[in-house]
């Protein structure tokens, strides 16, 4: 009877053992596997940018749809050990061409993915800049397609300081 025991227990001990390393293994792969704390990121929301503590302003924009809720400049920044964790993009982030160091600022045009039936393309929602000062007018093309209709509206977002 107390050899049953001690191959249960051993049993038990190796299981949890195995387990506790492919969870290990499994997010070493997958997190750190894919490198995905050496990409550049971008905020989806306001409220994210100023979380993380990379926004900056707010800028001005014109559009005849209310498909966009907001544009603003933020810090280009990359994710830490976790999605969680925010780092600042350094010049020396040069792991993919995307990260473009030299440009630490990004305009980022929050919107309204599905917009009463239908659905919104930007060709551009986050733009790298060198500086936080926009000093032209930006033009950005803005295509709403009707889910019912299949009929492709297009807009121009003008965005300013």
């Amino acid at each position: 009877m107390n050899f049953l025991n001690r191959k249960i227990l051993n049993f038990v001990l190796i299981s949890i053992l195995l387990f506790t390393l492919n969870g290990c293994v499994s997010y070493y792969i997958g997190y750190f596997g894919y490198h995905k704390n050496k990409i550049r990121r971008y905020s989806d929301t306001k409220e994210e940018s100023i979380t993380r503590k990379t926004y900056i302003k707010n800028l001005k924009f014109q559009i005849d749809t209310s498909i966009i809720k907001n544009v603003f400049i933020e810090y280009a920044y990359r994710w830490g050990r976790s999605y969680k964790i925010t780092k600042k993009l350094t010049p020396a982030d040069t792991f993919s061409s995307k990260n473009q160091p030299d440009k630490p600022y990004q305009i980022i045009v929050e919107y309204k993915k599905e917009n009463d039936n239908g659905l919104v393309f930007l060709k551009e929602f986050w733009i790298y800049r060198n500086d936080s000062t926009l000093h032209d007018t930006l033009k950005i093309d803005a295509m709403v397609t009707d889910i019912k209709t299949n009929h492709k509206t297009k807009y121009v977002l003008k965005i300013w300081e």
